[in-house]
């Protein structure tokens, strides 16, 4: 698999790891957009029609760390949808997330870059 070439690129190849490791819907879509709430959010999971959407800001992601840890932490709101627990930053929400942080740091890091990054 060629290398990302971009912070974007390797958002993508990210969310499709998460996707595999962490049964995420299939059918989630992944974003970049140019800006959300005035370059004050890096990320957010919308609910568009019946299906969920990850969107990055290019405004606040501004280095592959940015968009590779607001992934992650978009893709533990998305695991926690299922539960009815998506929004908050609560205790289930720092768990789901800093498990997904080492899960990636562990092994994710390389894992990830077999994913394709369109």
């Amino acid at each position: 698999m060629p290398k990302a070439r971009n912070r974007w690129e390797r958002a993508v190849q990210v969310f499709r790891w998460a996707q595999s490791v962490y049964d995420l819907p299939p059918d989630t879509g992944f974003e970049l957009v140019p800006d959300i709430d005035k370059g004050k959010t890096f990320g957010q999971l919308i609910l568009r029609g019946d299906r969920y959407v990850i969107q990055l800001s290019a405004r606040a992601c501004r280095t592959t760390h940015d968009a590779v840890f607001n992934t992650l932490h978009e893709c533990a709101h998305l695991k926690l949808q299922k539960k009815g627990l998506g929004d908050a930053h609560g205790p289930y929400f720092w768990k789901t997330f800093g498990r997904m942080v080492d899960d990636f740091d562990a092994h994710g890091v390389v894992d990830s870059e077999s994913f394709e990054k369109e």
